[in-house]
C-alpha cells in the first residue's frame, strides 16, 4: 500500500474526508488532468478516472471541476475508469483570469506549497512579470520562490568582472559548485531590483548548480507548482529533481531566445525522496484572479504610502498631497514599479465588478432551475 502522506494528505484533508461519511468512498489525488479524463493516486496504486454525473450536473464553475493536486473522493477501484464522486475543499490554488477577457476563473493547481517562479537569465530580468507573478501566490497563501535559470548564458555576457575568474575555477576546473551567495555577490546589481524577503535560487542546468537547493525547498508531503515563460528551463529543471526524464525539452529559438511550449498538459510528479511537482504550460500573460491581498502584499511599500495620502480614496494619478506621487517623483519609488501598480490595481477593479456580475446571474439561473 502506498502511503498517502508523501503526495501531502494531511489532517486537513482527513478531516473534510470524514465529513462525507461515506465509508465506500476511498481519498485519491488527481496528478494528470486531460479535459475531463483524469488520472489518480490512491493507496492501492494509479488509475484512469471520470468525473461522476452528479458531480458534472452540481458544478457551477469549470472551476469547480478536479483539477491537477486536488484530493477527491472515490469509488473502490475495481475496474477503470474509476469514479471521480466528490472534489475536497482545496487548502490552497493557484489560479488566474482565462485569458481572453472571459472574467472565468482558471485553476493552475490545487493545494500547493510552493511556488516556483523560473526566469532565464537569457534575458534581462521582467520584473514586471515577476510582480504580477508573486502577487497570485500572496493572494492563496503560497510560498514563492524565485529561480533565475541558466547562469551559465549570464556568465559568458559577464566575462568583465572581475570575480569571473575564480567563478570560472569553481565551475569548470574544479567540478564544484559556487554557492548561493558567491552566484548572488556576481549579481548584485539584477537581485537589487527584486523583493528583499523572496528566496532566490540562481540555476544552471548543464552544471547542476542550484538543483540540490530547489530539492531541498521541496521535502516529503509538500507540492511545488513550477510557473513562467517558456524556454526559461522548468521541465529540464523537473527532470534533474526527478532524476529521469518525466518532461520533454527543445532548445530555444536562436533569433529571440523563446522557447517552445514543450510541456502540454498539467501533471504532478512524484521527486524521489522528496515532495511532488506541478509543471504547467508556459503561459503569455498572467491575468489576475482575486488578488486583493497578494495585490497588497507585492507592493507593501506603495500601499504603507497610501496611507500618509491627503486623501482616504487618493488614487494617486493627479491628487495634491499624495504621497505616492512624491515617492515617485523622488526617486524612491520607480516610475515603472508606479506604472505596473496602477496598471494591476485597475485591472482588478475590472475583473471585480465583472466576476461578481458573472456570479449573480448564475445564482439567479440556479435558483431558478430548482424552482422549476
Amino acid at each position: 500500500m502506498i502511503e498517502l502522506e508523501k503526495f501531502g494528505w494531511e489532517a486537513y484533508f482527513q478531516d473534510e474526508f470524514n465529513r462525507l461519511a461515506k465509508e465506500e468512498l476511498l481519498p485519491a489525488r488527481i496528478i494528470i488532468e486531460n479535459k475531463n479524463n483524469f488520472t489518480i493516486q490512491c493507496r492501492s496504486g494509479i488509475y484512469k478516472a471520470k468525473a461522476a454525473g452528479k458531480l458534472l450536473y452540481n458544478k457551477r464553475t469549470p472551476s469547480e471541476m478536479p483539477k491537477v493536486g486536488d484530493w477527491v473522493a472515490i469509488a473502490e477501484p475495481k475496474i477503470e475508469p474509476v469514479t471521480i464522486h466528490h472534489v475536497l475543499p482545496r487548502k490552497s490554488k493557484l489560479s488566474r483570469n482565462i485569458p481572453a477577457n472571459r472574467n472565468e476563473e482558471q485553476v493552475i493547481a490545487a493545494n500547493v506549497d510552493l511556488l516556483f517562479i523560473v526566469h532565464s537569465l537569457e534575458l534581462p530580468l521582467n520584473i514586471r512579470r515577476i510582480e504580477r507573478e508573486l502577487v497570485s501566490a500572496d493572494d492563496y497563501g503560497i510560498v514563492p520562490v524565485i529561480i533565475l535559470n541558466k547562469f551559465d548564458l549570464y556568465y559568458e555576457d559577464v566575462q568583465h568582472l572581475p570575480d569571473v575568474g575564480h567563478l570560472h575555477n569553481l565551475m569548470i576546473e574544479d567540478s564544484q559548485n559556487p554557492t548561493q551567495e558567491q552566484l548572488k555577490s556576481l549579481m548584485s546589481e539584477e537581485l537589487s531590483l527584486l523583493p528583499t524577503d523572496i528566496r532566490i535560487i540562481i540555476s544552471c542546468c548543464i552544471t547542476g548548480i542550484g538543483i540540490e537547493d530547489i530539492k531541498s525547498e521541496i521535502p516529503s508531503g509538500k507540492t511545488a507548482v513550477f510557473i513562467g515563460p517558456s524556454g526559461t528551463g522548468k521541465s529540464t529543471i523537473i527532470n534533474l529533481l526527478a532524476g529521469r526524464e518525466v518532461q520533454k525539452t527543445a532548445n530555444v529559438r536562436e533569433f529571440d531566445s523563446k522557447g517552445m511550449h514543450t510541456t502540454t498538459r498539467r501533471e504532478l510528479i512524484s521527486i524521489p525522496d522528496g515532495g511532488s511537482i506541478i509543471d504547467s504550460p508556459g503561459m503569455r500573460q498572467i491575468a489576475l484572479w482575486e488578488t486583493d491581498y497578494g495585490f497588497a502584499e507585492a507592493f507593501k511599500d506603495i500601499e504603507e504610502l497610501a496611507l500618509s495620502c491627503r486623501f482616504s480614496n487618493c488614487t494617486h494619478i493627479s491628487e495634491d498631497g499624495c504621497a505616492v506621487i512624491k515617492a515617485v517623483e523622488t526617486g524612491a519609488i520607480t516610475y515603472e514599479r508606479y506604472d505596473n501598480y496602477l496598471k494591476m490595481a485597475e485591472e482588478i477593479e475590472v475583473v471585480d465588478n465583472k466576476r461578481t456580475k458573472v456570479l449573480s446571474l448564475r445564482e439567479k439561473k440556479r435558483y431558478g432551475k430548482k424552482n422549476k
